[in-house]
């Protein structure tokens, strides 16, 4: 249920509240979380040109050091395309990123199917759509309903507002602390992955593996609350493939998603809007 208000409180206009009903229809404030408007961007698979710094074309602005959020360098082009340079972290795949004045966004970094340093490009459609900031972290314990996670090894902490809704009911039923490692980036643009466009899609450690569980069965128990709460389709690692193909959604995701599940194919029909 979204409900929409026909007058927003002054000061919260570009925040979503986020409330969870439990079973005994009790409501619990979760969190607020800001939100802006994106043109949606659709992933390229065999994008043309060049990217890479300064052959994209005649640099206006040479490559300069900044402190700007996980932007370390900055240069822009005379046509007013800007290249920017990644902080790097542990567990941080992409390295560089171009934004072009049409709005489509090219990024660089390693890939960890393709074993090597690639380039991606996002492309600008004139749809829009809605991204909130995830909190880095949510810890939330009251009555019975505990609904947390962390944000590691990151910088794709954009998501659909929507998606986000059923990410917290799938927390409030496994109540475990799930390490999110990410969804998309401000502008919709996702690197290593394709499928997290938009913020379509998010992935999450294993719990058995976070807690050196024996078993997979927290894990099973978290796929089967997340398609509760409508998502379709989990990309299951191909060394445990085996143990969770009898879940509805579940596919093999193959080597790359030994490290981490990934969850997308949200059914928005799902969601009633009231104002």
């Amino acid at each position: 249920m979204k409900y929409i208000p026909q007058e927003i409180v002054i000061g919260y206009e570009q925040k979503y509240k986020y409330v969870y009903h439990d079973k005994d229809d009790n409501k619990h404030e979760i969190c607020f979380c800001e939100w802006h408007t994106i043109n949606k961007k659709k992933f390229t698979k065999h994008p043309t040109g060049t990217f890479k710094y300064p052959d994209h074309g005649t640099v206006n602005e040479i490559k300069t050091n900044v402190s700007d959020g996980y932007i370390v360098a900055r240069a822009k082009y005379t046509n007013g395309d800007i290249h920017e340079w990644i902080k790097k972290e542990a567990g941080i795949s992409i390295y560089e990123r171009l934004t072009m004045t049409n709005g489509n966004i090219a990024e660089y970094g390693y890939h960890e199917s393709q074993k090597k340093a690639v380039w991606k490009k996002y492309e600008k459609l004139e749809e829009e759509a809605q991204m909130v900031r995830m909190l880095d972290s949510l810890n939330y314990e009251s009555s019975g309903v505990i609904i947390k996670y962390e944000l590691k090894e990151t910088y794709r902490k954009y998501i659909n507002s929507d998606l986000l809704a059923g990410f917290i009911g799938a927390l409030a039923e496994i109540k475990e602390n799930i390490i999110v490692t990410g969804s998309a980036y401000e502008q919709g643009s996702c690197f290593p992955s394709s499928l997290h466009v938009n913020g379509l899609s998010i992935a999450t450690k294993y719990i058995r593996k976070v807690k050196n569980l024996t078993d997979w069965e927290k894990d099973k128990e978290f796929v089967k609350a997340l398609a509760k709460f409508h998502f379709g389709t989990f990309r299951i690692g191909e060394d445990i493939y085996d143990l969770f193909k009898d879940i509805s959604g579940a596919v093999n995701g193959y080597r790359l998603h030994n490290s981490h599940l990934h969850t997308e194919n949200f059914d928005f029909n799902t969601i009633k809007i009231i104002g």
